[in-house]
């Protein structure tokens, strides 16, 4: 369970410490779930569970019903080693029945309290002089509040933890402020920031213990979504119609190419800016998850290659990094 703080309070991990021979029960979230086949065309479920902390492969051998249906089962297996790995032998698989679970308890925590970022949102509403707008940023709080505390940044590749929307909107205007004495309208770089991505409060759903996609992310994308609940927020906060449209074309525009789902290209310097502040953000919060969870000293990274992960974040802080001179 997480506290207000958003930290995460659990100490009850089912996965945690387990050992080739352990014999296991309890209820687990299904991050991947399929009907594969053996060589001998046996069929069977294959399946990546979590416990809100650690994953693991399983595996119910000779499996002939339907699919399961929903994300969240109580599971009954045996812990076994396969290819050098542990993973989980099922006996017995059933959808966990509501009261066996709290959806949360199966999705990633946000690292940075949930305090610590509201004051990062109002030390950055607080440098916002249009009324306007300042009001539109009130009325998003007000309305989102919740949805912001919960929402990922994305389902996997980056900001992917409960609040992690809210985290990478709040750093994006921070880098996006802090260009604001170049001849641009900081108003716009901020409050654009703050609310590129609030489509995601809707294009996303974790009732179910995972991130998956709604319906209206389906089948209208975050974008899309982005610019219908902030435009029916503008008149509220008596926003100028030529300040709205460009707010509106930020939000539409900060994919930044058509090729990569962008509506439109941007066309005003703020929206151009607020594209590279978000490409900023997301591809350098991969990076930084694959230092976390590398092995090796280069990581596979989706949409970025091999990257370096021979040393840890805080490089100087470390007695193991190689200090070899260069030559």
């Amino acid at each position: 369970m997480k506290g207000k703080d958003g930290k995460d309070n659990r100490t009850d991990y089912l996965l945690d410490d387990l050992h080739a021979g352990d014999a296991i029960a309890g209820v687990l979230a299904a991050t991947n779930i399929r009907v594969a086949r053996t060589r001998n065309d046996s069929p069977y479920l294959d399946l990546r569970l979590t416990d809100g902390k650690n994953v693991v492969a399983a595996k119910l051998w000779d499996y002939r019903d339907n699919m399961p249906q929903g994300k969240v089962f109580f599971i009954t297996a045996r812990v076994e080693h396969y290819n050098g790995q542990l993973q989980l032998a099922l006996n017995s698989l059933r959808a966990a029945q509501p009261q066996e679970f709290t959806p949360e308890d199966f999705l990633p925590p946000c690292p940075v309290p949930l305090e610590e970022l509201w004051g990062r949102w109002d030390k950055l509403a607080s440098r916002v002089d249009d009324p306007g707008l300042r009001f539109l940023l009130e009325l998003v709080k007000k309305n989102y509040k919740q949805k912001l505390e919960h929402a990922p940044g994305a389902i996997y590749h980056h900001h992917a933890y409960l609040g992690g929307c809210l985290h990478h909107s709040v750093s994006v205007a921070e880098i996006a402020g802090g260009l604001a004495d170049h001849p641009m309208n900081k108003d716009l770089l901020i409050v654009g920031g703050l609310v590129h991505d609030l489509g995601k409060l809707f294009s996303y759903k974790w009732s179910e213990g995972v991130f998956a996609y709604s319906d209206e992310g389906q089948f209208l994308d975050h974008t899309l979504l982005g610019v219908m609940s902030i435009r029916d927020l503008l008149k509220k906060a008596g926003v100028e119609r030529i300040v709205g449209l460009k707010l509106l074309h930020i939000i539409a525009a900060h994919h930044g190419m058509l090729e990569l789902g962008a509506p439109v290209v941007p066309k005003i310097p703020e929206a151009l800016v607020i594209h590279h502040c978000d490409m900023i953000d997301s591809q350098t919060d991969k990076m930084i998850g694959a230092r976390s969870n590398a092995t090796g000293d280069w990581t596979r990274v989706y949409g970025l290659g091999y990257v370096y992960t021979g040393e840890p974040i805080i490089a100087q802080l470390s007695e193991n990094i190689d200090k070899t001179p260069y030559r």
